[in-house]
């Protein structure tokens, strides 16, 4: 039977926690009176079970003002304390000390596979008005699923259907993405691992839990389910083939002066800067707010509540259904560009030991492709259904003990020395270079084309470099950043700040030393020995291919015997007997490039076919399980955000969405053709670029949580202890509020309807068209109460004329670009301008009258959205009664009673958090 719920799920009679005082708030004295039915014995939300007669407390489910445990309607007097935490504070002194007894304290277990969930997490769930809708025992978020379907599927039909005109459209937004965005790709990468370091230092020691919890996973444990998800199928498909590529085409290889041996230690440590602290830190800013949220504030395990305390209830609205939506829609963008290149490197494998042609044609290919990700997808299938202490986790420490055993067996195998030699030059290397210079590199003038100024001497890097590599890793990141950050999230529950930037940012850069040194510093030296074998074979033999393997193209068997000219002279001694054949990079064959290392193990010797087969066998086990592990670990992640948080989810909800993954896997294959490996980059860089604006969010939510956590230690609830006022419409509010309605389709939640957040008000509608079109009108309004006395009228009446007049000229200019695109600058310049002048005046409004915000909030807003913060300003004016004794009575010393002591408006709920930067 269908449930829509007024267009929220659960209990629809309970409003939701009130940790803030954020927004318009609903009337106290209503909120008494209804609290009598809610609250009291008999009531659902606050405390009452239904199924044991029993108060059952919980923090987060108390509403400002209401009825006591005996039934008596509570009053608070007017102080520091947020609402909502007198509420708690009255409860406990009757009921007792519940902060100290984590009994008592509802926190998320994250143990999904538990057949037996509590109905306290279900009420816990039911306490947030979220849009929900229940099919039988399917329970999901309607808007956020529809934001997810209808994008993912919409695509793969596309790339099915026309699959030539799809690869060239998403070519081309990868490239318009790359030509623009690639300052904002790089340049946040040392932003968040800067960040991180400060977080560490200043509040490492705040534990994502109750002060009790412990973790649930063992240390090696839980790094085998961080790098399973992390990194996984890319280790073994770039391992050998990345420090290959990157001794060519770059800026350091084609600058004309460095040395073989300077290109490639740069070549390693540019693969480095790929893989180590630049991937990691997105995943660890996007882990720490969600951990931060679920498991010390007791949020919902969405991706949404990351930005609780920037978009406080509005969280639960269509925002957070959009922020969520959009979190599937990149999550499984990032997955699938996985998904492609695990078929790729299977398919490779296979070939390698004899299973599938080496001389198949290209749709031949591409089917057992497709036939790759599909068998994945069904074992992936299995394992997500089995959850995450079942499957996952077994499956992720299998493919690390393998991966272990075969950086063991290749170590030994290989000229030991040198790869140890190799890891500590690295290690030195990447510290010096690439923590600042390397991670701040662009290449301006490298990625200027021919006409545009591109250096003449020859020796710029190649202007698709940048796109193809760091702008496209930095975008891959990004995208995995929803998924991987869900899951180091959940998977980190009971561990401090501290604990968690180490064993995702320190431990996994380790690895990636260790890895990349082994696979890639042997990839390097055999490319380097084939080099050599070329050029001894065109000096003395007249053939640079007289060491060439029989049939091959690329690899050089190497001389097990000392070669000698002239019956007395060594040309060459061979101290490495049995590693051959080595094999030069073919950059159309980059896939094989992992396998020509494994069969160059031969030992001939010994063994007729060496080691080259069952090491190979072993890799490719070790993909596929690292594949199982990405495909179900983000199957799990967007049925949490499809189900808003809710952990205890329907295995069919599992099921559809692996299907999706392996659906958009496949579209994403068939468009792209011989040229997949685009297809599936682009959907990666496209899709991460609004998402890293969201990772920088979610800098000033972490912040805030930790000072929270910070200053109270035992509380669970978030709220802070000032007494700043707070916009009673936020920017995001007011005809925006008009998206709530239409999600809901007419049957908004009550609670939302009690806070003004179902419907705009005429007031908000006029205020925001005068706004849009005639601006400089509100902004004198606005002005005159903000600088009300005479001998301030003239800078009044030169900021509003400034205003009005600048406001005229981008619009004119705007529309005048199409036929003159040079007016552009002139009408952003003018723009900005606009933007300056509003900044100032809401800057100096929020100072001025004690109101929550920063200058950077202010600037976005009054550029972006100045028709919201022009009637964001008015609505305050008009509640403000201002009276002037004399011309020089200070501005801020006579509010009459319409204003608190401590400057906010009586009646409203103690606000909380700051405008979003």
């Amino acid at each position: 039977m269908n449930n829509y719920n007024g267009g929220y799920g659960g209990q629809q009679q309970q409003p939701p926690p009130q940790q803030q005082g954020y927004g318009q708030q609903p009337d106290p004295d209503r909120l008494m009176e209804e609290d009598l039915a809610a609250y009291g014995p008999g009531g659902g939300a606050g405390g009452y079970n239904p199924n044991n007669n029993s108060l059952d407390y919980n923090p987060q489910q108390q509403q400002p003002g209401g009825v006591g445990p005996d039934g008596t309607t509570t009053m608070y007097d007017e102080g520091d304390y947020d609402m909502h935490e007198i509420k708690n504070r009255e409860f406990e002194k009757q009921q007792g000390d519940y902060n100290n007894d984590p009994s008592f304290i509802k926190t998320q277990d994250f143990s999904i596979d538990d057949e037996e969930e509590s109905d306290d997490e279900d009420a816990d769930m039911d306490a947030y008005p979220m849009r929900e809708l229940n099919l039988g025992p399917i329970c999901f978020n309607p808007l956020t699923t529809f934001i997810g379907v209808v994008t993912l599927w919409g695509v793969s039909l596309w790339c099915i259907v026309e699959p030539e005109s799809s690869l060239e459209e998403l070519l081309k937004w990868r490239a318009a993405t790359t030509e623009y965005f690639t300052w904002f790709y790089v340049g946040t990468r040392p932003l968040f691992c800067f960040f991180l370091l400060w977080l560490y230092f200043k509040y490492g020691h705040i534990k994502l839990g109750p002060p009790d919890s412990v973790p649930d996973y063992s240390n090696v444990t839980y790094f085998a389910m961080l790098l399973s998800a992390g990194v996984a199928v890319g280790l073994f498909y770039y391992g050998v083939s990345e420090p290959l590529w990157h001794q060519s085409s770059h800026w350091f290889a084609n600058a004309g002066y460095h040395s073989q041996d300077e290109i490639d230690v740069f070549a390693l440590n540019l693969t480095l800067v790929h893989w180590g602290l630049a991937a990691w830190s997105g995943y660890v800013v996007s882990a720490i707010a969600i951990a931060l949220a679920a498991f010390r504030f007791n949020l919902p395990m969405t991706f949404r509540s990351c930005f609780y305390p920037i978009l406080g209830e509005y969280t639960w609205g269509w925002i957070g259904d959009v922020i969520d939506g959009f979190a599937i829609v990149v999550t499984v963008s990032g997955v699938c560009t996985s998904l492609g290149l695990g078929a790729f490197q299977i398919v490779a494998g296979l070939q390698r030991i004899g299973l599938v042609d080496q001389d198949i044609s290209e749709s031949r290919e591409e089917g057992i492709q497709v036939l790759i990700v599909w068998g994945i997808t069904l074992i992936a299938t299995a394992s997500v259904v089995s959850g995450l202490n079942n499957g996952i986790k077994y499956l992720s420490i299998l493919a690390f003990c393998i991966g272990l055993l075969l950086i063991f067996l290749l170590l030994i195998l290989e000229k030991t020395s040198y790869v140890l030699n190799l890891q500590v030059q690295s290690v030195g290397y990447y510290l010096q270079t690439a923590l600042f210079q390397i991670n701040f590199w662009t290449d301006a003038f490298g990625q200027l084309k021919e006409g545009e100024g591109r250096a003449i001497d020859g020796h710029a890097a190649e202007d698709w470099w940048m796109d193809s590599w760091t702008v496209f890793y930095m975008a891959w990141w990004t995208s995995w950043s929803g998924f991987v950050g869900l899951f180091v999230g959940c998977t980190s529950k009971g561990r401090t700040i501290g604990e968690v930037l180490i064993y995702s940012m320190c431990a996994p850069l380790l690895f990636s030393f260790i890895w990349f040194g082994i696979w890639g510093g042997i990839g390097l030296r055999q490319a380097r020995q084939a080099l050599e074998l070329q050029e001894l074979g065109d000096t003395y033999f007249d053939n640079p291919n007289y060491f060439l393997q029989d049939g091959a193209t690329h690899c050089f068997d190497v001389p097990q015997n000392d070669v000698m000219v002239n019956g007395t002279e060594v040309v060459f001694s061979n101290s490495m007997l049995g590693v051959t054949p080595v094999c030069l990079f073919d950059s159309k064959n980059a896939d094989a490039a992992f396998y020509n290392v494994l069969y160059s193990f031969s030992y001939p010797n010994d063994f007729t076919h060496g080691f080259g087969g069952f090491l190979t066998g072993l890799s490719i086990a070790a993909v596929v399980i690292y594949f199982v592990t990405s495909s179900d670990s983000g199957s799990l992640v967007v049925d949490f955000l499809a189900s808003n948080g809710n952990l205890d989810h329907h295995w069919v909800q599992r099921i559809f969405w692996s299907a999706t993954e392996g659906a958009v896997a496949t579209a994403l294959l068939r468009a792209g053709g011989s040229d997949a490996l685009k297809a599936v980059q682009a959907a990666s860089i496209i899709a991460g670029l609004p998402f890293t604006l969201f990772l920088v969010y979610m800098l000033q939510s972490i912040v805030v949580m930790c000072q929270t956590a910070d200053e109270a230690p035992n509380d669970m609830v978030l709220a802070t202890k000032d007494n700043k006022n707070e916009f009673q419409m936020p920017v995001y509010g007011g005809v925006f509020n008009v998206f709530e309605y239409l999600f809901s389709m007419g049957r908004v939640h009550e609670q939302r309807i009690a806070c003004g957040m179902d419907l705009p008000t005429a007031y908000q509608v006029t205020e925001f068209f005068y706004g849009l079109f005639v601006p400089f009108i509100p902004l004198a309004q606005v002005m005159w109460v903000l600088r009300p006395k005479p001998k301030q009228r003239l800078w009044n009446h030169i900021t509003v004329w400034a205003y009005g007049i600048f406001h005229i000229t981008w619009v004119v200019l705007f529309i005048l670009t199409n036929t003159a695109s040079g007016l552009r600058a002139f009408g952003w310049s003018a723009l900005f301008i606009n933007a300056v002048i509003l900044t100032n005046v809401k800057t100096t409004f929020r100072k001025q009258h004690n109101y929550r915000g920063n200058d950077v909030g202010d600037f976005i807003s009054s550029l972006f959205f100045f028709p919201q913060v022009l009637c964001q300003l008015r609505i305050e004016c008009e509640s403000l009664d201002i009276h002037y004794d004399d011309d020089d009575q200070d501005m801020g010393e006579s509010f009459n009673s319409g204003i608190k002591p401590g400057g906010m408006h009586q009646g409203d709920a103690m606000p909380m958090y700051e405008e979003p930067l």
